[in-house]
């Protein structure tokens, strides 16, 4: 089966192929990372604006980033109230999402 578009083919065998290679190589990275690397010193603390008065570890991402949180408060809100945490429902949206793409797609 080829798609055929006015810049070039689609074809699915291909893509999955690509895919394929993609994860191989992605495992491969992932296979030889170091293990158990710890950031000591400097390198462990948060990165405050170059501010070096009393840095502490448990900086809240609200406080760093309070005027993109306000900004899109409207958002941030229909994104909570969408997160259920049951798996069930992100496999739905991926079907979903899939689905009208391919629909796009073909049509």
């Amino acid at each position: 089966m080829v798609l055929f578009t006015g810049t070039g083919y689609w074809n699915p065998l291909f893509w999955v192929i690509a895919f394929v290679i993609a994860v191989g190589i992605g495992l491969v990275l992932v296979a030889g990372a170091p293990k158990g690397k710890r950031n000591t010193g400097d390198a462990g603390m948060p990165f405050l604006s170059g501010n070096p008065e009393e840095i502490k570890k448990n900086v809240k991402v609200s406080n760093m980033f309070w005027g993109l949180m306000e900004a899109l408060k409207g958002y941030f809100k229909i994104m909570d109230d969408m997160h259920t945490g049951i798996l069930h429902d992100y496999v739905f949206w991926f079907v979903a999402v899939l689905a009208f793409s391919l629909i796009i797609v073909l049509f």
